[in-house]
């Protein structure tokens, strides 16, 4: 997935890159007309020069002197090389020396692209209707060349110059503009994570600031839905545990009274049985039999009266009631090992109580029920300093919490606890292979060990 900085920076600068190339292409093949028309144009003042300084040759006298004085008398024209080469018969072009490339002031392969043929004339010298010598002129354009070559590196230099300040400008132009869908995405990721605070500055690109005023506007809706939501499972979970203390207390207050009574009752049977002087054994077996039926309503009205509202919680404080139902969990599942470390503390809130103690609760279920766990873990510590607090871990070595798990009625309802007091949970994969879920609840600076 491309980078939409990179397309937008990308684009122009190769559009400017071609563009470069093609001016500097353009100046390079201009070059070689300028270098052809340097060349014949001192070719042409060349040999109006050397026609004229040839008139001057004496008619009589030594060749030597004479050939001395011309040399003297020769021009110099730019791009032209200018030579006297003694005798009387035709000189051969191959015995001109060459150009030599090595002392150009272009590179070599610059110096390639352009047409070097020698070009080359040659002018006799007569003296008296004899031939005494020749005058030869040839072209060489290297001097030109080396000029173009030093415009051209400044043109190119200027270019890149230019090339790199105009990337460098549409690199910013690029960051400012994008700058609004930077804060566009930081804002989705802070209101992912539930943060609908998030507000976005007033955007100032005329494209963007509809959706920088519909984001704002977005995150102070969800916002209100999360308050909404949050006080409904808060008022949920009060209702859901007054409830469940009506309900133990008509529990514990009424039904356990009524099966005391039948079970009096039934004690009361067998002991006229007893003292019949004709034993009934058939209504002694009865009775025993009713008696019997009590005791396991009764346990199981204990069992129904610890999960609504455990009693050891208000009696003997968090640490004694996770001891026994950690103790209840391992009658239940003997198959799974289960240990608590608790720190013996009172907490004055009864709600954090009872907040920590459904948070144990319900991990131990979840990891009895879905985890496949040998092992279970719960400990309890309470750490003192500036910032008091109570913290419940709770680990086991079972499968552990798949990716992308989504809280269920469980987890939701123990998140909504621990938020409610200002409390911090994390789940995750712990020290033994599976899931650890740890608790931490601030304490008041007072609050009693």
């Amino acid at each position: 997935m491309a980078s939409l900085r990179l397309r937008l920076v990308l684009i122009p600068a190769v559009i400017l890159a071609l563009g470069l190339a093609a001016t500097i292409g353009y100046e390079v093949v201009g070059a070689t007309g300028r270098v052809r028309a340097e060349v014949g144009s001192g070719m042409r003042l060349g040999r109006v020069l050397v026609t004229a300084a040839l008139a001057d040759v004496p008619a009589s006298g030594p060749a030597g002197p004479a050939l001395t004085a011309l040399a003297a008398k020769l021009p110099r024209v730019r791009h032209i090389e200018f030579g006297i080469i003694g005798g009387t018969g035709p000189v051969a072009l191959a015995a001109l020396p060459h150009l030599d490339l090595a002392g150009a002031a272009a590179p070599g392969w610059f110096v390639r692209l352009f047409d070097l043929r020698p070009r080359t004339e040659l002018f006799p010298i007569l003296q008296g209707g004899a031939r005494i010598g020749d005058v030869v002129m040839r072209a060489n354009p290297l001097d030109e060349i080396g000029e173009v070559w030093g415009e051209l590196v400044w043109l190119s230099a200027i270019l890149l110059a230019a090339f790199a300040a105009m990337i460098a400008l549409i690199h910013w132009a690029v960051r400012v503009a994008l700058r609004p869908l930077r804060d566009l995405a930081h804002g989705f990721d802070r209101l992912e994570h539930g943060d609908y605070d998030m507000r976005l500055a007033p955007i100032r690109v005329v494209e963007l600031a509809r959706i920088g005023t519909q984001f704002n506007s977005l995150a102070c809706s969800l916002g209100r839905l999360s308050e909404d939501n949050h006080q409904l499972v808060d008022a949920l979970i009060g209702l859901q545990e007054a409830e469940r203390k009506q309900i133990a207390h008509e529990l514990h207050d009424e039904y356990g009274p009524i099966l005391f009574g039948i079970r009096a009752e039934a004690t009361s049977i067998l002991g006229q049985c007893r003292r019949a002087e004709g034993r009934l054994d058939a209504v002694d077996q009865r009775a025993r039999a009713i008696g019997d039926l009590v005791d396991r309503i009764q346990r199981i009205n204990a069992r129904i009266l610890a999960r609504l509202r455990p009693l050891a919680l208000e009696e003997l404080g968090l640490a004694e009631a996770l001891r026994e139902l950690v103790a209840a969990w391992q009658d239940r599942c003997p198959a799974i090992r289960f240990s608590v470390t608790a720190d013996d503390l009172t907490l004055a809130d009864e709600t954090m109580q009872l907040a920590l103690y459904r948070v144990v609760q319900e991990c131990l279920t979840n990891a009895a029920r879905h985890a496949g766990a040998r092992c279970v873990e719960v400990r309890v510590t309470r750490r003192g300093g500036a910032a008091p607090e109570v913290r419940v871990v709770v680990r086991d070595d079972g499968r552990g919490i798949p990716p992308g798990l989504r809280f269920g009625f469980g987890l939701l309802g123990m998140s909504e606890r621990v938020r409610a007091l200002h409390g911090r949970l994390s789940i995750g994969n712990g020290t033994l292979g599976g899931a650890e879920i740890a608790v931490a609840m601030p304490l008041p600076a007072m609050e009693p060990a």
